[in-house]
């Protein structure tokens, strides 16, 4: 009887430790994980694919900004807008998805009911929903995305951001 209860001791301590040592390498790859980004006339394809107008707007924006561009629905929507910039370097794209995470926590606070923040490998994400407004900024590399609707609209530009790969 001890002898059967020293390799169920033992069998039980082996599984743990494997499932210590699969999760570390999970968590591992995750965080190291790298997402590639789409360069700007990536995105203003994909963007008039999936039905939305695009128009690029570097020209209203600072020198030195890089490239920025916006899509929208037909109806012209004015709560319905993604935007997409690529910026010269990793550290303007920080600084801008900084700025916007910002702008949506304290432009859209109130009743939240849910929010996403995500900051691993060479990307960032953040999302929310408050007060019937869907709110989302997300960082790969030099580039940023942000949407701005309704919160009926949530589940169609998470899609778009996914479709995206960011």
């Amino acid at each position: 009887m001890k002898k059967s209860f020293k390799f169920l001791i033992g069998g039980i301590i082996a599984s743990v430790v494997i499932l210590v040592v699969i999760v570390a390498l999970l968590v591992g790859k995750l965080v190291t994980h790298k997402k590639t980004p789409a360069a700007f006339e990536q995105f203003s394809v994909y963007a008039e694919e999936q039905g939305y107008i695009f128009e690029e707007e570097t020209d209203m924006m600072p020198e030195g900004f890089g490239k920025y561009g916006v899509a929208y629905q037909e109806n012209e929507d004015q709560d319905f807008v993604i935007t997409f910039s690529e910026c010269p370097d990793v550290e303007g794209a920080v600084k801008l998805y900084n700025k916007s995470e910002s702008l949506i926590t304290e432009e859209y606070k109130g009743a939240v009911s849910s929010h996403v923040n995500v900051n691993l490998g060479n990307y960032s994400k953040y999302e929310q929903t408050s007060d019937g407004i869907f709110a989302a900024v997300a960082r790969v590399e030099n580039t940023v995305l942000f949407v701005h609707s309704k919160a009926e609209d949530k589940e169609e530009l998470q899609d778009f951001i996914k479709g995206l790969g960011y």
